[in-house]
């Protein structure tokens, strides 16, 4: 098997597809300005190519190079509006192991370039991301940097086997604090000061605390990826819990990013272990380092409008469309028990009534966690019903150890614009009822929420479709 040092040998070309796959995915072997230029721009063609061709095969639409080298998330994401519902999550997972090649070979090439190998994160900022793959990509190899790759195997043995129990626990508890706590104030910092859920938190703020964490365990002392991962891991939780217990979020948001967040944070470790086994080579960079995020959220604050969004449920009906349209302008209190979602403490509808009849007239529509007024728009009996949506309350009540506790997403992140119900005469005598929301989510990446948010939409639309449904056949029974 080939060493390190045989491998950073070899002219590029000569590379087998085995030893690209072992320079982009692990962290053992330098990255030179030739492999790390062949690799940006070869991924990038790559990434881009597929991204044009399924983009225009499901949409339509024209995704253009400059579409693509945007650095803002939802600058791309308009493209997933036209597309089936798992185009936008299944485009958020093929970028995450071009976001593991582009940070584990930008810190291997700084540190191969003699300078701080945290100078490699700034890859994660937009903006700035192109410009500091470029200069990457031009520095020359150091005439140091060989013998970084030579004896971190010596070192790292002597160091497990001067191993000291109280020594590795201290610095995994510091590990985990200083994580937790780093993730913590970035992520408030970006709620409360700037007003963002974005990618610097969704994206930038686990993968850097899993760095972070890591490097802090193997500062002194190296230990074994297992250990690495383990403690970037648990910084992952505890930050979470100081969410809960400082009663910044509930239970049910963050177990929805957990999926997102526990993944990144896990991957930054093996990076975190990289720049501290190297940490005596060259210093440096930490500061600089710790400035990505608040860069990523700043940058974030200036994204373009919101995406609307629409979510549709229908149900059959054995009853006519005027005995369905009473139900529908409003009905009686909703008496079946509610699904386990919305005894997690999503709002759940529980009657509606109106003010007025025709258009101008004020539909009432009472969750649990309060009252929706829908003026009405258009007024088509008993064809079609539509209103906006002038006032709401919040989507959700926080699970929490707390009684009450109001994160700024309930009221910023979703917004229900408007939606109507469409009543569609079947052969048989029936009616097929359709109801429609749309709504804009201030929360990224958008791919990912809005799987969240349409599903829970369509839950609440089932339980007042088949609602209706019930008191239109049981009216249709009894006329």
């Amino acid at each position: 098997m080939s060493t390190a040092g045989e491998l950073s040998q070899q002219p590029s070309g000569q590379r087998s597809s085995l030893e690209w796959l072992r320079l982009w995915f692990l962290l053992r072997d330098p990255v030179h300005r030739r492999e790390y230029a062949l690799t940006g721009f070869g991924l990038m063609s790559l990434k881009y190519i597929v991204e044009f061709a399924t983009v225009r095969v499901l949409t339509g639409l024209t995704y253009t190079p400059l579409d693509f080298v945007n650095p803002l998330i939802s600058a791309r994401e308009k493209f997933a509006h036209g597309a089936p519902p798992w185009f936008g999550y299944l485009w958020v997972l093929w970028a995450l192991p071009f976001l593991w090649i582009a940070v584990g070979m930008s810190v291997r090439r700084a540190f191969d370039a003699g300078i701080s190998p945290w100078n490699g994160l700034w890859v994660l900022v937009p903006f700035l991301n192109l410009p500091a793959m470029l200069i990457l990509a031009c520095l020359p190899t150091a005439t140091t940097s060989a013998a970084g790759w030579t004896d971190d195997k010596r070192t790292r043995d002597k160091s497990l086997k001067a191993n000291d129990v109280a020594v590795t626990v201290k610095a995994a508890i510091g590990g985990i604090a200083i994580g937790a706590l780093y993730a913590s104030v970035l992520t408030q910092a970006s709620v409360y000061l700037f007003h963002s859920y974005g990618a610097a938190i969704f994206f930038g703020t686990p993968l850097v605390t899993g760095v972070a964490s890591s490097y802090l365990l193997n500062a002194k002392r190296s230990h074994s990826h297992a250990a690495s991962i383990l403690v970037a891991a648990a910084a992952i939780f505890f930050f979470g819990i100081a969410l809960m217990l400082f009663a910044f979020e509930g239970a049910i948001c963050i177990a929805m990013a957990a999926p997102i967040v526990i993944p990144l944070g896990i991957a930054g470790a093996p990076i975190g272990k990289f720049l501290a086994d190297r940490r005596r080579k060259l210093r440096g960079g930490l500061i600089g380092a710790l400035l990505v995020l608040p860069m990523l959220t700043i940058a974030e604050s200036y994204l373009p409008p919101k995406n609307e969004f629409v979510v549709e449920s229908h149900i059959d009906i054995a009853a006519s469309r005027e005995t369905v349209w009473q139900n529908v302008i409003g009905f009686a209190k909703i008496t079946d028990p509610p699904e386990w979602v919305f005894r997690l403490g999503v709002a759940c509808p529980q009657e509606a009534r109106i003010i007025g009849q025709g258009v101008g007239a004020q539909r009432h529509c009472i969750f649990t966690t309060g009252e929706f007024l829908e003026p009405i728009t258009v007024w088509h009996q008993p064809e079609r019903l539509a209103f906006d949506v002038s006032e709401q309350p919040s989507p959700m009540f926080e699970l929490t150890p707390y009684r009450h506790i109001h994160p700024p997403h309930l009221d910023l992140a979703f917004r229900s614009t408007h939606g109507e119900f469409e009543l569609i005469e079947l052969p048989d005598g029936g009616t097929r009822l359709t109801g429609r929301t749309w709504y804009t989510l201030d929360i990224r990446p958008e791919a990912y929420w809005t799987i969240w948010s349409d599903w829970l939409v369509h839950r609440i639309h089932m339980r007042v479709l088949t609602h209706i449904k019930q008191l239109a056949e049981d009216r249709g029974a009894n006329s």
